[in-house]
């Protein structure tokens, strides 16, 4: 009896502890495999976030500094523009300029002008203290506008361009000396719409970004966006406190009275937050997804076993326990060693 005993196979209830220890091993390592998945897609949002913030900055200054540019040498080109214009055509703007009532020499002047300076939205002469000789019948001229030549005659410099509000269409000046044997005859300008600059600005943007002229001396006072001049905007003319507080960037632009902005979108930062977020989660997912299938044959494995074994030791029928079950209890009473 005791020999058969011998011959009997290894306890089941050791191959039962064997596959519970195996069983808590899985778990175990499954959740350490768990975290360290966790902090290294922690990391990586972690790494991700920064290297996208340190992009979206360097497209800000990029794109700012690049417009800023542009509408500088924009602004410096039309000076010189007007200037040109003025030594081309000033047989006519001296008679213009000595008989302001003289229509033909006007009709002449203003096509000479609209072939010139297509973008132009009015034109005026004005003598050396920054009156205006021509009579403004359609008010194209405001009171902004005379003011600018006022300060231009008084100080005899180029003032800086900013936006003039006007019922007819929001406009910047550009304003020379009319020269005359060396010295001033008067003053001419001419006038802008914006509809350029808000097509720089377009040209200038990138996709998540809004890019505003702002004027410099009214903090957050928007002159003109992609979109064109502040009366067009569906909005208020001024940024918030919340939206100043958002500007990626700023740039002066040269010649002007202007700041050029970088104005993120607000769900810019956190769009890209939530798409690391989602992949994460999607990570994290599937990993669980692998690691319960896994435990779950593990377990089917184990409830196999169980079986198994019950039925190693018990009768099918009754139940009860058989020959099998006492030979190896026996033995194991009989050879209590390990």
């Amino acid at each position: 009896m005791t020999e058969r005993a011998r011959k009997q196979p290894d306890n089941p209830r050791s191959d039962t502890d064997a596959a519970t220890r195996m069983h808590r091993g899985a778990w175990f390592f499954s959740l350490l495999i768990l975290a360290m998945v966790g902090a290294m897609l922690a990391w990586n949002a972690h790494v991700r976030d920064r290297e996208f913030a340190t992009y979206q900055q360097r497209l800000m200054e990029s794109s700012v500094n690049g417009t800023a540019a542009e509408l500088g040498v924009f602004i410096g080109e039309l000076r010189r523009s007007v200037h040109l214009f003025v030594d081309t055509e000033r047989a006519q703007l001296d008679r213009l300029a000595a008989d302001p009532a003289d229509e033909q020499t006007l009709e002449k002047l203003n096509a000479a002008v609209r072939k010139h300076f297509p973008e132009a939205f009015a034109f005026t002469l004005a003598d050396n203290e920054g009156n205006p000789l021509l009579d403004d019948f359609d008010g194209l001229v405001g009171e902004i506008c005379i003011n600018d030549m006022q300060t231009f005659a008084t100080h005899r410099e180029h003032s800086k361009v900013y936006i003039h509000p006007n019922p007819t269409a929001y406009h910047f000046d550009i304003m020379v000396d009319r020269e005359h044997n060396g010295g001033s005859a008067g003053i001419f300008f001419v006038s802008f719409t914006t509809d350029i600059l808000s097509r720089t600005l377009k040209h200038g943007e990138v996709p998540g970004h809004k890019l505003l002229l702002l004027k410099q001396d009214v903090p957050g006072l928007i002159e003109v966006t992609s979109d064109g001049v502040r009366i067009k905007l569906q909005r208020e003319f001024k940024l918030s406190a919340r939206e100043i507080a958002r500007i990626g960037y700023t740039a002066p632009i040269s010649g002007t009275s202007w700041d050029l902005v970088d104005l993120p979108d607000p769900d810019l930062y956190t769009s890209m937050r939530d798409n690391i977020l989602r992949e994460s989660v999607l990570i994290v997912l599937a990993f669980l997804t692998i690691n319960g299938a896994m435990l779950w044959m593990l377990h089917r494995s184990q409830a196999k076993r169980r079986t198994l074994e019950h039925l190693y030791h018990h009768d099918p029928v009754t139940g009860l326990p058989n020959s099998h079950l006492f030979l190896e209890r026996f033995a194991h009473m009989t050879h209590p060693g390990p």
